[in-house]
């Protein structure tokens, strides 16, 4: 089975790939499409984002074969890298799955609207525009969805009970419960893509004890 994390950019795509990543038989690679769509101004987006040129996995070899291998064989040749039962991906939208083929299982993010709007807006984009372009990948994702199994995750009741919200996602999705899915921080499991500020929140939580709703409101903000 492959579940694809879904929604426009700073959903909590990342959060949500590397909690699900934690789970026993669950691969959570997060957004694979670097693999492939290496910008040259952030080259790290096509390595692996813990361990970069020193991966086990993900060494420059692998990489290149998985590049030779193209759009439509991604992750047919990922899963086979890394052989789970279970593959996530946060390629997010319509058009990286246009690419790659839709995965079977969609599970979407819920973050408070404001913080996603302050996501882009701090950015420099403008809110208008950002609205429309939100609610129109929203409504692709939808229709992309029809037929398949779709999952809300609401980040807000994460932040409030962790486990239990973690427990519902797993129930809801078939999957094995593990506490480890609640400190996907503490993981050395590869994954690409996601916010650069990801590493900082575990070293502030291991170091200070941060509660889960002061993570969260730093995951707002992103």
């Amino acid at each position: 089975m492959i579940i694809g994390v879904a929604g426009p950019s700073f959903c909590g795509s990342t959060l949500t790939n590397c909690i699900l990543g934690e789970l026993p038989g669950v691969t959570g690679l997060g957004e694979t499409h670097w693999i492939l769509d290496r910008a040259r101004d952030k080259p790290k987006r096509g390595k692996c984002f813990r361990h970069l040129d020193e991966c086990p996995v993900f060494t420059p070899e692998v990489l290149s074969k998985l590049r030779a291998g193209g759009a439509n064989n991604l992750y047919a040749n990922l899963k086979r890298i890394v052989s789970p039962n279970v593959l996530v991906v946060s390629d997010k939208n319509t058009f990286q799955w246009g690419r790659f083929g839709c995965p079977d299982v969609l599970v979407f993010p819920i973050k408070p609207p404001a913080t996603m709007l302050y996501s882009y807006v701090r950015r420099g984009k403008n809110l208008n525009n950002v609205v429309e372009q939100l609610a129109s990948e929203w409504e692709k994702l939808l229709v992309l969805g029809e037929g398949r199994l779709m999952v809300p995750f609401d980040l807000t009741a994460l932040a409030a009970d962790p486990e239990h919200t973690v427990r519902e996602l797993c129930a809801r999705l078939g999957l094995e419960y593990s506490e480890e899915a609640l400190r996907p921080w503490d993981s050395t499991s590869c994954f690409f893509g996601g916010t650069g500020r990801w590493p900082k929140f575990g070293r502030e939580f291991r170091s200070t004890g941060l509660a889960w709703d002061a993570v969260f409101a730093k995951l707002k903000a992103l």
